[in-house]
């Protein structure tokens, strides 16, 4: 049997192995002469692999006899030397982290915990996504186990320090982490001191795969804050992300962040009262800035937040349409054509994932164009609102394009094609009131679409 051989300095083992017990997983010599032995006892594979899986899932109390005493203490300095050389580091590190984190949620000591951690944080100089997929395992079944006071008051910190590391790799460890962490913090923290780092990361950090976990991470966090007065900061977050000069970046947000956003905003009932307004007004007032040059960067910005919208946009009017009584999940009900909706950017944006699921989704189109076709919009205040209020705002933003802009016109028609695509045929048809021009602009871009389609 192979054996690795872990020198810990200053490392006490108090425990008595009786016959019969399972193997343990470490070989353990002491730095200094104590009172207590010295124990040596060897592992299998298997029992290694039973031990981790039982401390990832947070079930300690599933740990092998003998696996762990609350009297193993380990304090800074942990040196390693191996039998077999080098390429025992990547075993190594696999055991260290389940033994450090058990170490840290039973240490009754909390200056010897913070130490611990800080150990588990800088374990690894530059932690490849497998390594920061492993550490991130770990962070989560401690705080599954400890609470929020703790991981607030220990993990919290050792994220805080590595905020400004000068390896990405270190600082892409803390972005993930805010995201991983955020359902075990208390939500006050969740919604300030975590939100303010992110932000931070966001507008700092030159790295760009930083940026982007920063983003995703943000969209977790999206799901758990239930404090209202924090969409101002969160639309400004939408801004800021949205104009980040990396693909990538800009990707996490359409993908992640937008959904999360948005269904946060349904809940709030701002969507359509606060969140698409006010990216309206900022495409009026940049459209009546740039009479002498339009800044088409922004234009595009704030377009594609607004197409990235419109799915939530049509899951709110169908969940507060006047049928929603009469919805009944049968096995005859239709599938919904493939052509019937854009391709979403993400799951998230799917009208599936967002309504609940495919057979929901595909009875109620068939009560809203029934509604549409036979009974009208009577007292139907989300769909009245899109119909009465924002087709007429974009109608007029549409009329100050400049139309040898080919980028502006490309930008709108685009819009115009995922709207009408979305909200269906039956809404186009009867609903949309345009001009004779645009209405001729729009089916014109709606068949190029549908022949690169």
């Amino acid at each position: 049997m192979q054996l690795l051989t872990l020198q810990f300095c200053n490392l006490k083992l108090c425990g008595h192995h009786k016959p019969g017990d399972p193997p343990f997983s470490l070989d353990v010599t002491p730095t200094k002469k104590q009172n207590s032995t010295g124990l040596t006892w060897s592992v299998g594979q298997t029992d290694r692999s039973l031990a981790m899986e039982a401390l990832y899932r947070g079930q300690l109390s599933s740990l092998p006899s003998g696996w762990m005493s609350h009297e193993l203490c380990l304090n800074s300095g942990i040196e390693l030397r191996f039998r077999r050389g080098a390429c025992l580091w990547y075993i190594c590190v696999s055991e260290l982290i389940p033994l450090i984190l058990c170490t840290a949620c039973l240490h009754p000591e909390p200056k010897e915990r913070d130490q611990l951690l800080h150990i588990l944080f800088n374990l690894i100089k530059r932690p490849d996504d497998e390594q920061r997929q492993m550490i991130l395992t770990g962070c989560v079944a401690f705080a599954r186990h400890v609470g929020p006071t703790r991981v607030e008051a220990e993990l919290l910190p050792q994220c805080w320090e590595q905020i400004n590391h000068k390896y990405p790799e270190r600082r892409l460890l803390v972005a993930e982490a805010c995201g991983a962490l955020a359902p075990y913090l208390p939500k006050e923290i969740r919604s300030s001191l975590v939100l303010s780092m992110l932000q931070q990361m966001l507008a700092e950090d030159k790295a760009d795969m930083v940026r982007e976990a920063v983003v995703k991470s943000l969209g977790i966090i999206m799901g758990y804050i239930d404090d209202s007065d924090k969409y101002a900061q969160g639309f400004e977050l939408m801004l800021l992300s949205l104009g980040d000069p990396s693909e990538r970046v800009v990707n996490a947000v359409h993908q992640v962040f937008i959904p999360a956003f948005s269904a946060w905003t349904t809940e709030l009932g701002t969507l359509h009262t606060a969140l698409i307004p006010s990216l309206l007004s900022r495409i009026e007032k940049l459209l009546t800035q740039g009479e002498h040059g339009l800044d088409e960067h922004k234009l595009h910005v704030f377009l594609s937040a607004l197409q990235s919208l419109i799915p939530p946009l049509f899951a709110v009017v169908l969940q507060n349409a006047p049928f929603t009584s009469r919805v009944k999940l049968h096995e005859d009900i239709p599938a919904i054509e493939v052509t019937r909706f854009p391709r979403p950017a993400s799951p998230l944006q799917d009208m599936a994932i967002i309504i609940g699921s495919r057979e929901l989704l595909s009875s109620l189109l068939l009560l809203y164009d029934h509604q549409l076709e036979h009974e009208g919009t009577t007292g139907w205040e989300s769909l009245l609102w899109v119909v009465n209020q924002l087709l007429p705002q974009l109608i007029e933003i549409v009329g100050r394009i400049n139309v040898t802009s080919s980028t502006c016109v490309h930008e709108f028609s685009r819009f115009f094609w995922r709207f009408c695509r979305t909200f269906g045929k039956i809404f186009t048809n009867t609903k949309v009131k345009l001009s004779h021009l645009l209405c001729l602009t729009i089916m014109l871009c709606l068949r190029g679409h549908d022949k690169q389609s």
